[in-house]
This record gives structure tokens, sequence and C-alpha cells, in this order.
């Protein structure tokens, strides 16, 4: 699959929820990691960009779920785009995919569609030679992608 048939795939699977208005952004996370209170949205502040996205990619790690697959497309796209590189971006979007679940959960709330995009996305990651993150998106399959993975309970359907 080629990075932009990969992006176009991640952003088709999420298309529902990247139109969710988030109830806590990025920067809001971030300021959640600073154990501050987040945040209201601000269109012009929180508008997504790779500026913004390298300035509170930790606050991936705070979002809620429906939060969460809201920015996947965006990430991915910043992600594929710089797969070459080691990003701090990158590396919040491949850990916000690795087990153990959350509780309440993440990666039990996406649809089969959506978990076929990360699948993709991180077996691109995992095996793309020069890769930046390929030792974490191995560790995510392994945990939770795969279909023995070592984390994932069984599916119930």
């Amino acid at each position: 699959m080629t990075p932009p048939d990969l992006v176009r795939l991640v952003r088709d699977a999420f298309a529902v929820d990247a139109e969710v208005e988030p109830a806590i952004t990025l920067r809001g996370g971030d300021c959640l990691d600073d154990h501050c209170d987040p945040p209201p949205s601000d269109a012009g502040i929180d508008s997504v960009s790779d500026e913004y996205l390298e300035s509170f990619h930790w606050g991936v790690g705070y979002l809620d779920a429906t939060s969460w697959r809201h920015y996947l497309p965006k990430l991915t796209d910043y992600v594929v785009r710089h797969f070459d590189k080691g990003t701090l971006v990158g590396e919040a979007l491949v850990g916000s995919l690795c087990a153990p679940d959350r509780d309440p959960p993440r990666l039990a709330t996406l649809t089969r569609p959506q978990e076929e995009a990360v699948t993709q996305l991180l077996e691109f990651l995992a095996f793309t030679d020069g890769s930046g993150h390929q030792d974490s998106a191995c560790r995510a399959i392994d945990e939770w992608w795969s279909p023995h993975a070592l984390y994932r309970p069984p599916r119930t359907t």
C-alpha cells in the first residue's frame, strides 16, 4: 500500500469521528499532562497543523476515546509523511495504539474497518525499510494487533 493510499484508508475509516468536535483537544490533553485543567476548544488555536501536532503530541495519551478517534487521521497523515524519522508525534501515536487498553477503553471502541486501517498503518511503520518507528510499531502489533496478540482479549462476536 502506498503512503497516500494508507492515509486515505485511515481518513475514510475515521471520517465520521473526524467530524465530531473533540471533548478534549490535544492542547487540552497536554494541559492534563501538566496537571492543569484543559482549556475549552478554540478554533484558532486548535487548528491542526504540523506545528500543532509537534507542540501537543503528548496530549494524545490523555484523550477520551471519541477525541482520540477524531485525531487519528491527522496524526496518521503526519506520521506517514515523516515515517523515516523517529518523531515524537509518531511515538505518541504508536504508543496510543499499544496494549493494555485503557479503562474506559479506546482500542476496543474501534470498528472493524478502523481496526483494519490501524493494522495497515502499524504494518507500514513496522515493515517499511527506513521507518523511524519499526520497534514501537512491532511491539504494538505483537501486543494488540496481530491475530494472536499477547494482551488483546478474544473477540466475542
